[in-house]
């Protein structure tokens, strides 16, 4: 079995190969891929696809939030969705 510092080495090793081939570029802590990566819509471009998919999916998330509930809400297209519900509850303590 190899000591970790030969196995630090080896990586060391692997990755500058790697990179030397073009298939990585290192960056501070690690590596990232060359390839390209598909695109991330933009956020409103996201929000106008589904709609109606995603106003069922709030709709149904809704029904699981109890009065007097605490929830923590993320970013994301859907999640819009249910915040635009929440807003209309009348039971949140605001």
């Amino acid at each position: 079995m190899a000591s970790l510092g030969g196995l630090a080495a080896t990586l060391r090793r692997d990755l500058a190969q790697l990179e030397q081939s073009g298939a990585i570029r290192r960056v501070h802590g690690g590596a990232v891929s060359t390839e390209a990566r598909l695109e991330e819509p933009l956020f409103d471009d996201k929000a106008s696809l589904a709609v109606a998919e995603k106003r069922r999916i709030a709709e149904a998330a809704l029904a699981l939030i109890e009065p007097d509930e605490t929830i923590y809400l993320d970013g994301g297209s859907t999640v819009l969705e249910l915040a635009r519900l929440l807003r209309d509850r009348r039971t949140l303590p605001w």
